[in-house]
């Protein structure tokens, strides 16, 4: 069985009042980071009561979180200045690529690493039914909500990309009512070229009029060829036509 810790690209808001409440939310966990580069200590215990804090999960292999850069840069150009503490945090994520991440993305937003999720775990699903149970490739990803949903789907994806698993072997089932707000969600992991994307691919190495010869061999395609480059060059093709299926290419020999 799978289990699902972490949902990447979402935001904690932590400390949203300076007066207590009786009827306040429950205390978050209270964490403290050093910003990379700059070394500037947060400790969020300091902040009580002065400040509102959000916390941002993120890492350079997230594909959301990437999306997403531009639009929290854009909430903290508007809200820091307002008094608002804004922290994005690194999850499994090193030092260098956290730094390649800010270079492309013009990332001028606070950064911190979590490399062992010692403070992202403080802010998982714990005490919610948010898992992902296994049968060979048959995945089922179960929430207390639609919202919580999503984030199991983040984390599967994440996962999935930094293990370099291309997500579009995903077949995502409708989302199902189990009980209340609970929800789950079928997922199947696809292997091998479905007939009808073979046989299409097959008619594609062929159209080309490359120096290959094309086949179907169960889920697979064969391409054979007597020079290495005509090889390449349908693989090529392939590559470029075909968008909507993850392929791996095999086998390639002199």
């Amino acid at each position: 069985m799978l289990r699902a810790a972490l949902g990447l690209g979402w935001l904690a808001v932590l400390l949203a009042a300076a007066v207590p409440s009786a009827h306040a939310a429950p205390t978050a966990p209270g964490f403290s980071v050093k910003i990379l580069d700059s070394g500037r200590a947060i400790d969020s215990r300091d902040l009580i009561g002065k400040k509102v804090v959000v916390l941002r999960f993120q890492a350079s292999y997230c594909k959301p979180c990437v999306r997403e850069s531009a639009a929290f840069s854009a909430l903290v150009k508007r809200y820091a200045p307002r008094g608002v503490e804004f922290v994005a945090l690194h999850v499994q994520d090193t030092a260098a690529d956290t730094r390649r991440f800010m270079r492309v993305q013009k990332a001028t937003y606070p950064i911190a690493l979590d490399p062992k999720l010692a403070i992202a775990n403080r802010f998982d699903f714990k005490g919610s039914d948010a898992r992902i149970e296994q049968i060979d490739l048959a995945l089922t990803v179960f929430a207390d909500d639609e919202f919580k949903l999503g984030q199991v789907m983040d984390v599967l994806r994440a996962r999935l990309t930094k293990r370099s698993v291309d997500v579009r072997c995903l077949e995502l089932g409708a989302v199902e009512k189990i009980s209340g707000d609970k929800v789950k969600r079928a997922v199947t992991v696809k292997t091998g070229v479905p007939q009808e994307k073979g046989k299409a691919i097959q008619k594609l190495v062929k159209d080309a009029k490359l120096k290959v010869q094309a086949s179907i061999q169960g889920d697979a395609v064969r391409v054979s060829g007597a020079k290495k480059d005509d090889l390449q060059a349908a693989m090529q093709l392939v590559r470029q036509s075909v968008t909507d299926l993850p392929l791996q290419y095999v086998n390639l020999r002199d």
